[in-house]
């Protein structure tokens, strides 16, 4: 009987093995054979400093909008889109948050490691109230659904005023975490706009916006770049957890590389 009971949990675990294995190792062979390339500090600086637009067709300003936040064992988790204002008020918008329920439901997973209830905000488009009309492009970090829940609605108000601008990576290579979130968009009523081949693509319509793809997180994960008042910004989204660990070149760690993302 005690064999019988061994053999049932020791064959239990096997299939947990084998079902791991079928969903993550295609997911990490297919963002390991990528070929990301990043530009180096000086020509990333030399494009940014070359703009030949007037400085009055520029960026002039940034802000977020906090949809909810979780504090987590490791830090206060945070869903954020990001603003970039221009001279003549539109904005551009890099992710989109997530409304009340959605965002209690995904925090519900962190509860279960020891965080604390989510504390929530409202939605992007409530939040900002008629000036989401403003809003003119949109750009995602990555399309992970607390990046991506917030696109329906914002796009359900807005309509075809608004652009969604992606990178070739980002709209046709997906995985079972991104595939969602590149449905969201593409049922949206926002038009789709999907960005060139070229290393730095500076996003139309948007002058001094440029998006960068990243490795690592998804397969289309993406870096957007603005200069405003001589002073660099860039958002990269999920790619770290930290600023810290940009400067000391610190990945996620192998749990969270490997099994959870």
């Amino acid at each position: 009987m005690l064999k019988k009971i061994i053999f049932v949990f020791v064959l239990i675990f096997a299939v947990l093995i084998v079902f791991l294995l079928a969903l993550l190792v295609p997911v990490h062979l297919q963002i390991r054979n990528l070929e990301i390339l990043i530009p180096a500090p000086a020509e990333l600086r030399s494009r940014l400093e070359a703009n030949e637009e007037p400085r009055a067709t520029l960026p002039n300003a940034l802000w977020y909008v906090n949809t909810a936040k979780q504090q987590t064992p490791v830090g206060m988790l945070g869903h954020a889109g990001v603003l970039i204002q221009w001279p003549d008020g539109k904005l551009f918008l890099i992710d989109a948050g997530m409304n009340e329920q959605d965002a209690q439901n995904f925090g519900k997973a962190f509860e279960l490691v020891g965080a604390r209830a989510s504390i929530t905000f409202g939605a992007i488009e409530k939040q900002m109230g008629d000036s989401v009309h403003k809003i003119k492009g949109i750009g995602f970090t990555h399309l992970h659904s607390d990046h991506t829940l917030g696109i329906s609605a914002i796009c359900q108000v807005i309509g075809e005023g608004a652009s969604i601008y992606q990178i070739p990576q980002q709209a046709h290579l997906h995985n079972h975490l991104t595939k969602a979130g590149q449905d969201l968009i593409n049922l949206s009523a926002c038009n789709k706009t999907v960005l060139s081949d070229e290393l730095l693509k500076e996003i139309p319509g948007f002058p001094g916006l440029f998006a960068l793809a990243g490795g690592g997180h998804t397969p289309g994960s993406t870096v957007f770049i603005v200069q405003i008042e001589s002073k660099t910004w860039i958002f990269a989204g999920d790619l770290t957890n930290t600023m810290q660990d940009i400067h000391e070149n610190k990945g996620k760690g192998w749990i969270y590389s490997y099994l959870l993302v």
